[in-house]
C-alpha cells in the first residue's frame, strides 16, 4: 500500500485508514550517524523507511538507515541444539532440523522459534541453493567446510564426512526422488547413478553459472528462528503478514512481524575496512625483528590485537571491528566512487605505556590529502570523519618508528558509508 497516496488524500479519515489497514510494529531506528528514532513501523521500500512517531509519519531514506530493531530477541541456541545450515546463492542462511530434496525442490524444517510464533512459508528450488552443510553446530566441521568451499571447483559436490575431514564426489546433482531419499547424480566422467541423500554426511554443494543481472540488496532480515535473509524487498501486508523477497528471488511469507528481530541496512550502506579487499605495502622486516619472532609478517591485523584480543583504545569500549596497522605501512582500497564518508577512531593501543610513542596517519583520496595528523599515546584517541564523495582510490599511510615494544596504529570501527 502506498502511504504517500493515503497522506495526499488528507483529512482525519486518512490517518484512521492507515491505522486500520497497515500492520504496525514498535521499532527503534538507528541512523548511520548514530541517531535513534522510536515509533511504529509503517512501510519499508527501496527508497525509505516510514515510522509513525506520535501523530506524524517520518520518512528516513534507506541510504541513511543502519538498523531497525523490532524489539524481539534473537534465537538463543543451547549447546545441545543440532542443526543443518542451508546457504542460498545470495548469502541468505537458513537453519533447519532436517531437509530433503524432492525433484528440484529443497524442503527444510526450520528451527523452532518462541512459543506461538509460526515459521514462514517458503518454496526453495535447487537453483537458489549454494550449499547445504550438515551438523553446522559443530565448530570443527564448520572449519573443514570453509576450507572445502575455498577450494571448490566448477561441479556439484556430494560431500562425505570422515571424522572431522570432508571428502566428496564431483558431478552434477539433477534432483531428488519423489520421496526425498535419493539423489539423481551424474558423475564427472558422465556416469548417471542414484545416491542416498542420507550418505551425504557432510552435505551438498551446488555449482551455478554466473548470473546476469543481480537485484540490489535492501537489507538483511534476521528472524526469531535464527535465519538471516538477504532481502531485495520487504512488504508489510494488509493482513498483518510480512513478505520478504531475497536477492535470489525466494519469497518468505511470515504471518506477522512478531517473527522478525531486526532489519539490518548496514550491509548495503556500510562497509568495514577490515572486510574489504586491500593492497598492503610494507617494508621487509629487519633481521632483529625476525630474530625476535615478532608478528612483523602481518603489517596489518584485522579485528584483533597482537595478542589476538579485541582492539582497545584508552577511554573507549573495545572495538569488534577495526585495523591494527604497523608504521611504514600503506593500505590501498579501490572504492570506485561509491561511498561518501570515512569514519574511524584513531589512536595508539591501550597496552602501550610509553606516552611519547607516536605515528602519523595520512589519508589520501585519489592522491589528494584528506587528513594528516601525528597521534601520540599520551593524547586522547581522535575521531576521524572524512568526506570521500567520488573517491575512487583511498590510501591510508601510517608512518613512524617501528618500535619493538608494539607501536601500532588502531583504527577502531573503521568503516565507509554510502
Amino acid at each position: 500500500m502506498d502511504v504517500n497516496i493515503l497522506r495526499r488524500a488528507g483529512g482525519t479519515a486518512t490517518g484512521l485508514l492507515v491505522a486500520v489497514l497497515l500492520p504496525l510494529s514498535a521499532a527503534e531506528l538507528t541512523t548511520l550517524d548514530g541517531k535513534k528514532l522510536s515509533g511504529t513501523l509503517v512501510t519499508v521500500d527501496k527508497e525509505r523507511v516510514t515510522l509513525r512517531v506520535g501523530d506524524a509519519q517520518v520518512q528516513i531514506p534507506t541510504t541513511k538507515v543502519q538498523m531497525v530493531d523490532l524489539g524481539r530477541p534473537a534465537l538463543n541456541l543451547s549447546k545441545d541444539t543440532r542443526y543443518h545450515q542451508i546457504e542460498l546463492i545470495d548469502g541468505s542462511v537458513l537453519r533447519v532440523s532436517r531437509f530433503v530434496i524432492k525433484e528440484r525442490r529443497l524442503e527444510g524444517d526450520l528451527l523452532a522459534g518462541p512459543e506461538g510464533t509460526a515459521p514462514p512459508r517458503y518454496e526453495l528450488t535447487l537453483d537458489a541453493v549454494a550449499h547445504v552443510m550438515r551438523n553446522a553446530h559443530e565448530d570443527s566441521l564448520r572449519a573443514a567446510w570453509k576450507k572445502l568451499l575455498a577450494n571448490r571447483g566448477k561441479r556439484d559436490l556430494y560431500v562425505i564426512r570422515e571424522g572431522d575431514t570432508l571428502n566428496f564426489l564431483q558431478g552434477t546433482i539433477h534432483g531428488g526422488s519423489s520421496d526425498g531419499s535419493r539423489l539423481d547424480f551424474e558423475r564427472a566422467e558422465g556416469e548417471r547413478t542414484t545416491l542416498l541423500l542420507s550418505r551425504a554426511t557432510g552435505g551438498l554443494v551446488f555449482a551455478h553459472p554466473p548470473s546476469g543481472t543481480v537485484a540490489p540488496t535492501l537489507c538483511k532480515v534476521v528472524d526469531v528462528f535464527g535465519n538471516t535473509l538477504v532481502a531485495q524487498g520487504l512488504h508489510l501486508l494488509d493482513d498483518g503478514g510480512v513478505q520478504v523477497t531475497t536477492v535470489a528471488g525466494v519469497r518468505f511469507h511470515y504471518p506477522n512481524l512478531n517473527a522478525l528481530v531486526r532489519l539490518d541496512f548496514s550491509s548495503g550502506n556500510v562497509a568495514y575496512l577490515s572486510d574489504l579487499p586491500m593492497q598492503v605495502t610494507a617494508p621487509e622486516p629487519s633481521a632483529e625483528e625476525k630474530a625476535l619472532r615478532l608478528q612483523v609478517h602481518a603489517p596489518v591485523l584485522k579485528d584483533r590485537s597482537l595478542a589476538g584480543e579485541t582492539l582497545k583504545l584508552a577511554g573507549h569500549p573495545a572495538f569488534a571491528k577495526g585495523l591494527l596497522v604497523a608504521p611504514d605501512t600503506v593500505l590501498t582500497f579501490e572504492l570506485d566512487g561509491e561511498y561518501r564518508e570515512l569514519q574511524a577512531v584513531a589512536g595508539l593501543p591501550e597496552y602501550l605505556r610509553d606516552g611519547q610513542l607516536s605515528v602519523q596517519l595520512t589519508v589520501e583520496g585519489d592522491g589528494r590529502i584528506l587528513f594528516q595528523q601525528t597521534l601520540r599515546r599520551k593524547d586522547p584517541a581522535r575521531a576521524v570523519n572524512l568526506d570521500i564523495k567520488g573517491v575512487r582510490q583511498l590510501r591510508l599511510i601510517v608512518e613512524g618508528d617501528f618500535a619493538i615494544n608494539g607501536n601500532r596504529l588502531v583504527l577502531g570501527d573503521a568503516r565507509i558509508l554510502k
